[in-house]
Parts: C-alpha cells; structure tokens; sequence
C-alpha cells in the first residue's frame, strides 16, 4: 500500500540519518496494520450509525463518511484519547490556567 522509496525519503528528511529498508519496511508493515484496524472499524461505525438512523426512520447511509473514519480511530483509541487533531474530530485540549 505505502511506497517504501517515499517512506524511505521522508525518513531520511526528518532524521538526515541513514535509514535500513528493513526498517522501512517494518514502518510500512506497522501503519498497514493500523489502517486495516481503522478500515474495519469503519464498517462497524456505518452499522451503528445506520442503526440509529432506522431507528429514526430516516435514511440510511451505504458509503464509510470521513465522520466513520473519525468515529473509527477514536473507538480504536482508548479512553477517546484521539490523535486526530482536533479540527478532525480530536478532543479538543483545554489549557490549566
């Protein structure tokens, strides 16, 4: 799915390090996993969504929305600490005065 010569790149632009592609591709492998788990979730965010709106006698959705993605990564997220900014669905972090 990721590109490992992008992933590589960007590697190297970030740390200015040499980079291993076993190490790449041990990245890609990690965010693969976490995107089928969000992917997933979605599905399961749809059907509870769709469920509710039956519930409500309105119409039902077929496509996965940026609102089940986001619905998604915060129930894969423990104790609704997204790290999705909040602009994106994230909690929003309320500064101690």
């Amino acid at each position: 799915m990721f590109h490992w010569y992008s992933v590589w790149k960007l590697m190297r632009k970030l740390t200015n390090r040499e980079i291993e592609k076993r190490a790449v591709m041990e990245l890609i492998t990690y965010f693969e996993k976490q995107v089928e788990r969000v992917i997933l979730q979605s599905k399961i965010e749809l059907t509870k969504l769709n469920k509710m709106k039956r519930i409500q006698g309105i119409y039902q959705k077929t496509r996965i929305d940026k609102d089940c993605i986001v619905n998604a990564i915060k129930s894969i997220n423990s104790n609704k600490h997204s790290s999705l900014l909040q602009k994106a669905g994230g909690e929003k972090l309320e500064k101690k005065t």
